[in-house]
This record gives structure tokens, sequence and C-alpha cells, in this order.
């Protein structure tokens, strides 16, 4: 846990620094909101020790079904429980 705290300053800064240029390139003010959405939920993903292809292929294919009141559960923070507990549920 202290290895974490020390490389997310550093990783925040990476973050920062190849977003601010990528922002520049996103087509609109909207655009660059969006990529910095993904920015932020590709960080929490590292983070958390999760693969965020994984992660996201999950989550698109869960999120349409799911319910509003638990979308919360679908963020990396949160996720990485709830996608263990339904693997050990299929695999019953």
């Amino acid at each position: 846990m202290a290895q974490a705290k020390k490389l997310l300053p550093e990783l925040c800064k990476t973050l920062h620094n190849s977003g601010r240029k990528n922002f520049l390139f996103a087509g609109s003010h909207k655009g660059a909101e969006r990529l910095a959405m993904m920015y932020s939920l590709m960080g929490t993903c590292s983070m958390n020790n999760i693969n965020p292809t994984e992660w996201l292929t999950d989550v698109i294919t869960r999120i349409n079904n799911y319910p509003m009141n638990k979308l919360h559960e679908l963020l990396p923070n949160n996720w990485k429980s709830s996608f263990q507990e339904i693997k050990i549920t299929e695999a019953n």
C-alpha cells in the first residue's frame, strides 16, 4: 500500500500531462470532457490493479440491464468485488 501511495502522484502527473496534450485534439469541449472522464476511469482501474479492457468489456455488456440505483457498483473501485462474486456464482 505504501508503494501505491508513492506511485499515485506520478500516475496523476503522467495522466495529466498526456491528457492535456490530447484534450487539444478532442474535437470539441464536450469531447474533451468525455476524454477526461475516460482518463479518470482508466486511472482508477490502474490504482485498483484492474485490467481496463476487462473492466470496460464487462461494464458495457452489463450496463444496459443494470438497475439505475446500483450503477455505482460498476465503477472500477467497486467493480472488482462484484465481478469476483459473479465469477464465483457462475462457476458453481
